[in-house]
């Protein structure tokens, strides 16, 4: 039976702004979509008209951008589309998750993965409030942004307050602030209120996590249905963060990994997964994730990959096809999940 999808583009007709052109060809991701069995029907989310479209039962793709209104936007008709019992993929929360570590952090608490812990605040007085007995060094990141930008590590009690209070209560906020107390003030003094009223809820939320020390790499693996791609980040010197040190290497992933990979692809529940994971030695730790719009560098240049059967990890030699690898994807997550 032939399942009709939904793929839903940006203003300029895109449907992955990430992933150049050259990387990435809508109509062949349609042709390999149309082999496995789908009807896609290509619709900008301008085009949407909520009094005509139904969307009940129906699979909608779709992809995110970075930060704005524009964003914002997506984020409106997607939950217009939930409303009208459409079926996101990935899911609503995911999209939600891109660039804004603080509900990652609340997705991984609740689904319980990662074997990271951490904890996602709003202001100076969380971190305050919350700090008690916590033990340091701990890593604190901006909740906005994806790789290693605004991500600290902080040794002493002193040096994250100074963080946070910078992450938290960020410039725009201040000025905006200033601005409000001063045109408050020049109300009253006009007699258009009778009392200066402040809104002082201007600040900006952050992640608190645990510190993983003596990491000398991490590993980026980015997953497509069965299929698990491996990159080995270095750590830059005099630093603690691999992501963006530009260090890259096609290793072989060390025993566990990807056992540890396919745990947390399965907790996220996407066609497709881009996941930042250290190894101390003993344990994995999932620094990261996302699972809508990643970069794609580590499938395009990878040689092989690798495939799990029988509980034995399969390496299988071979470039990959990115749009037959969500294509395939897809049809591998709507199957797990029966929709029909």
């Amino acid at each position: 039976m032939i399942k009709q999808l939904y793929i839903l583009l940006d203003y300029y007709g895109r449907f992955y702004h990430e992933w150049d052109a050259k990387d990435f060809s809508l109509n062949k991701f349609e042709d390999y979509l149309s082999k496995n069995g789908f009807k896609p029907i290509v619709l900008k989310f301008s085009d949407i008209d909520f009094n005509k479209h139904n969307f009940k039962d129906e699979i909608l793709l779709y992809s995110s951008c970075e930060g704005g209104q524009y964003k914002d936007y997506i984020e409106d008709i997607l939950l217009g589309i939930q409303l009208r019992g459409g079926i996101l993929i990935p899911n609503f929360y995911l999209f939600r998750a891109h660039e804004n570590k603080s509900f990652q952090q609340v997705y991984r608490d609740i689904r319980d993965f990662g074997n990271l812990n951490g904890k996602a605040l709003g202001a100076l007085k969380d971190f305050s409030n919350n700090i008690g007995n916590q033990e340091f060094p701990i890593v604190i990141k901006a909740a906005e942004g994806c790789g290693s930008r605004k991500v600290y590590l902080l040794n002493d009690l002193k040096s994250a307050n100074r963080v946070v209070k910078k992450l938290s209560n960020c410039i725009d906020c201040r000025i905006k602030r200033l601005l409000d107390q001063y045109k408050a003030i020049i109300a009253v003094k006009l007699g258009k209120r009778r009392y200066v009223r402040i809104h002082e809820n201007k600040t900006r939320k952050f992640v608190i996590q645990d510190y993983v020390p003596n990491l000398d790499s991490d590993w980026k693996v980015l997953v497509f249905g069965n299929k698990y791609y491996v990159l080995n980040r270095k750590v830059r010197k005099r630093d603690f963060r691999a992501s963006g040190s530009g260090m890259f290497s096609f290793l072989d992933p060390p025993d566990g990994l990807l056992d540890f990979a396919k745990l947390v692809y399965e907790k996220i529940e996407s066609p497709y997964a881009s996941l930042d994971i250290a190894n101390n030695g003993k344990e994995f730790y999932l620094l990261e994730f996302q699972a809508l719009y990643f970069g794609l560098y580590t499938v395009l240049n990878a040689e092989y990959h690798f495939e799990q059967e029988e509980n034995c990890w399969r390496k299988v030699s071979g470039k990959a096809i990115i749009e037959k690898e969500m294509a395939d994807s897809i049809l591998h997550f709507v199957k797990r999940l029966h929709i029909n």
